[in-house]
């Protein structure tokens, strides 16, 4: 799903829309780190797992700016077919 530039909480500002074509490699972190990428599935177990593992010292409660940019993907506001 999309969710708008306008609605992205300003905590996930990092994934917003970037203006500029970016390319990466790898190569390097192969090297120096000896990494190897892994199934997606995978690494958003272990990203889930350390997430729940290490919660923030001092989360934040408020959560109606995700809750504003997820509202127009509910199914309660989508238009019938």
């Amino acid at each position: 799903m999309t969710v708008p530039e306008s609605l992205v909480p300003e905590d996930l500002w990092i994934t917003k829309t970037v203006a500029q074509h970016l390319v990466f490699s790898s190569d390097k972190a192969s090297r120096l780190l000896d990494w190897h990428p892994i199934p997606s599935a995978v690494a958003l177990s272990r990203s889930v797992t350390w997430h729940l593992t290490n919660p923030p010292p001092t989360p934040d409660p408020d959560f109606s700016a995700d809750d504003k940019a997820l509202q127009p993907f509910e199914p309660s506001s989508q238009t019938a077919r």
